[in-house]
């Protein structure tokens, strides 16, 4: 096994490449600016508000 560095991995991403990762980056940040904020323990309670929502509006009967 050769003990040279592998050259694709050594070189640095062409600067296109990394232009486009940071527009990403900042575009993901602009549509879930509190994403980083929410924990698992509040993403699970409202997956589970949301799911009782949706049960209680199957099964509500239509107004009339």
């Amino acid at each position: 096994m050769s003990t040279e560095p592998n050259n694709n991995l050594s070189q640095e991403a062409p600067q296109w490449m990394r232009d486009m990762f940071e527009e990403l980056k900042d575009m993901f940040e602009g549509l879930f600016p509190d994403a980083d904020k929410l924990n698992l323990e509040e993403m699970q309670r409202r997956l589970d508000e949301q799911a009782h929502s949706e049960k209680n509006s199957r099964f509500r009967p239509p107004k009339m």
